[in-house]
């Protein structure tokens, strides 16, 4: 039961654009007691199905400049090889605090960015 509550609350999170993966990976590792490499792939698993969603949804509306969606996605292709093999060939520790680091910076960033 507890897995379908966690997977409504991160598909609506990530609906609104919230960022339910990363809420994802948190309530698997604090809840769940899965591994950090594990927590990861899941999440990954489970963006490309909402990322192909919301790209098909946002090309069609012309929200998508497609320059720079190509310089994207071509520089997440390269930097994902690498830190795919520091991700799988690290101590869970380490990924775990990491990540930790990585929201904390999200957070702050977002505490003082200036609205629109």
């Amino acid at each position: 039961m507890k897995e379908i509550i966690v997977s409504l609350i991160t598909g609506a999170l990530s609906g609104m654009g919230i960022g339910g993966g990363s809420l994802l990976i948190i309530l698997l590792t604090a809840f769940f007691g899965v591994a950090q490499q594990t927590a990861q792939s899941i999440n990954l698993i489970y963006f490309l199905p909402c990322a192909a969603v919301s790209l098909f949804i946002h090309f069609k509306n012309g929200f998508v400049d497609k320059k720079t969606a190509l310089t994207v996605a071509l520089s997440g292709c390269v930097s994902a090889i690498p830190f795919a093999y520091f991700a799988v060939n690290c101590d869970s520790s380490v990924l775990r605090k990491c990540f930790a680091i990585l929201i904390f910076i999200c957070g702050i960033l977002q505490l003082f960015k200036k609205s629109r």
